[in-house]
């Protein structure tokens, strides 16, 4: 027994947790590459427009 589970549900409470995790860690990695698509990042300081260029970004 673990906590209030037997060991192979906790094994596989555990499992799904760490696939889980792994998901969200992957969608966040693609969500910044997509970002990065829109508004790509900026030298340090930010951006400097031309005069007249318009801003689109996140």
């Amino acid at each position: 027994m673990s906590g209030h589970v037997g060991q192979e549900w906790y094994e596989q409470i555990v499992t799904r947790g760490r696939e889980l995790v792994e998901l969200q860690t992957r969608y966040q990695f693609e969500l910044v590459d997509l970002a990065l698509e829109i508004e790509p990042m900026q030298p340090h300081g930010g951006a400097h427009l031309d005069r007249g260029e318009a801003l689109f970004g996140v």
